[in-house]
């Protein structure tokens, strides 16, 4: 009898073992390819992929980062938000627009993942590819990572912001012919737009992110598609929009069009408009920039969390 309840005992704490340990490495960002049977387009980008000082430059290969809240793991249905790093379209700040967001998701009971997308190099529909697909692929394994479906958002940071605000209107743009994933829908059930790039119209875009997703002289359609408020409508999702009064890179009319236009539509929106910060501060603590946005979107969050 002695030996059995040992042998217990001993099945037993290498269960909670193993689930610990499972639980400690998706804390830690467990990385999965986006396309696991090939990426399907070329960026055009020779050099190789180099990460130094918390930015990654030169993605060819998109990956995504899955961050699992701590816990009970055998929680059913909690919200996730699929994260974009910002950088002008050029590099991916993915350690303070990235890695850090999704553990102050997970902290609050938000499965988190972290695109690792492919910068377009002037090929418009590269980055907006893998950011629909990442939706899909969250979607699929949602029994697996105990996500519920109807509450999986997007959130990005300044041209992450813009790809995230893409996603939210257009969702729809058709997905590739013999992706086992089509029957996912991309759309994201709510936005989070961190000092987004909104508009693609000269007066007031960020100059850099506009050349690199569309080049130095647009396509005119293309230009118009890429300036999201104005592709806004009624099935747009939520968001929520914070931006810095003195932000010198990307104009805060960026994040008041956007509002602007979800508020004429009825659509549940706020905009947390900071007098302070600059552009780019992230998850950066380096002034009560970080605080104030954070705490006002826990509590835009909380109707969603629940």
């Amino acid at each position: 009898m002695k030996t059995l309840r040992s042998v217990f005992l001993k099945l037993s704490f290498l269960m909670m073992s193993v689930a610990c340990n499972t639980n400690s490495q998706a804390q830690q960002g467990l990385e999965i390819p986006l396309w696991p049977q090939g990426v399907p387009d070329s960026n055009g980008i020779a050099e190789p992929e180099l990460k130094e000082n918390g930015r990654v430059r030169n993605v060819t290969t998109p990956t995504l980062y899955v961050y699992l809240p701590a816990g009970d793991v055998s929680k059913k249905n909690i919200p996730a938000v699929v994260i974009c790093p910002g950088g002008g379209y050029s590099i991916l700040a993915i350690d303070h627009e990235g890695h850090e967001f999704a553990k102050w998701l997970n902290d609050r009971g938000i499965a988190a993942f972290v695109l690792k997308y492919r910068l377009p190099n002037k090929h418009s529909f590269i980055p907006l590819e893998d950011v629909q697909q990442a939706m899909r692929l969250v979607r699929s394994k949602a029994r697996q990572w105990n996500v519920d479906p109807k509450r999986v958002g997007v959130a990005g940071f300044s041209a992450g912001g813009h790809l995230a605000a893409s996603l939210s209107v257009l969702y729809k743009e058709t997905p590739l012919k013999n992706d086992p994933l089509k029957k996912f829908t991309a759309r994201p059930d709510f936005s989070i737009l961190i000092y987004p790039v909104i508009s693609m119209e000269t007066a007031v875009t960020h100059a850099g992110s506009r050349n690199q997703l569309l080049g130095n002289q647009p396509d005119p359609v293309l230009e118009q598609q890429f300036t999201t408020w104005k592709q806004i409508d009624k099935k747009t999702p939520p968001a929520f929009l914070a931006h810095s009064l003195d932000d010198k890179a990307v104009p805060i009319e960026n994040s008041r069009l956007y509002r602007d236009a979800l508020q004429r539509l009825k659509i549940r929106t706020e905009l947390l408009e900071l007098p302070t910060g600059g552009h780019g501060w992230g998850m950066r603590k380096n002034d009560n920039t970080y605080q104030q946005w954070l705490t006002a979107l826990e509590n835009w969050l909380k109707p969603i969390v629940k």
